[in-house]
């Protein structure tokens, strides 16, 4: 993108989840790996030079009807006898073929954002995804706001009001 286009630049579309910005118990390692993601998009938009021209987004998907928690979800034959109160196998069965998400708008909204000439870092895809990641951060933002005073008494007296060292992109 940055040598063999002229002029250079693309777009670089990341895979997200709204697990990437919430915990779903019985999908901890699904949701680490998303998170992951937002982290290393977030990170990377911060490397690239402007005159590259190269965005990227994240973009954060709620459920869509697709196979996911279907055929192609695979579950462990036997549970620990400690998480028997946990079925992810019914919570994900149950969900198969009720998604809100239509992957053929998915895939249309997919291209409609790589057409986008500054496209968001992050963008929430579908209704659910929307809902559930704004709520999340409301109640985090309420959180933090409710601790800035035990937050912000940790540094010493002459860095007091001094920004870290990285800001986000």
């Amino acid at each position: 993108m940055r040598e063999v286009n002229k002029p250079c630049g693309g777009q670089i579309q990341q895979i997200g989840s709204v697990g990437g910005q919430i915990g779903v118990p019985t999908l901890t390692a699904y949701c680490a790996s998303k998170w992951a993601t937002e982290g290393f998009t977030e990170a990377l938009r911060g490397e690239l030079k402007p005159e590259w021209n190269i965005k990227l987004t994240c973009l954060e998907l709620g459920e869509f009807r697709t196979d996911i928690a279907g055929r192609s979800m695979m579950f462990a034959e036997k549970k620990h006898p400690a998480y028997d109160h946990l079925d992810g196998e019914k919570m994900m069965t149950d969900r198969q073929g009720s998604q809100l998400g239509d992957p053929v708008k998915g895939a249309k909204l997919y291209w409609d954002v790589a057409q986008m000439e500054d496209p968001p870092a992050r963008l929430l895809v579908g209704s659910d995804s929307y809902k559930l990641v704004t709520e999340s951060v409301e109640q985090s933002l309420k959180t933090h706001l409710e601790n800035k005073e035990i937050s912000n008494s940790t540094n010493f007296a002459d860095k007091e009001g001094q920004m870290p060292f990285f800001k986000q992109g």
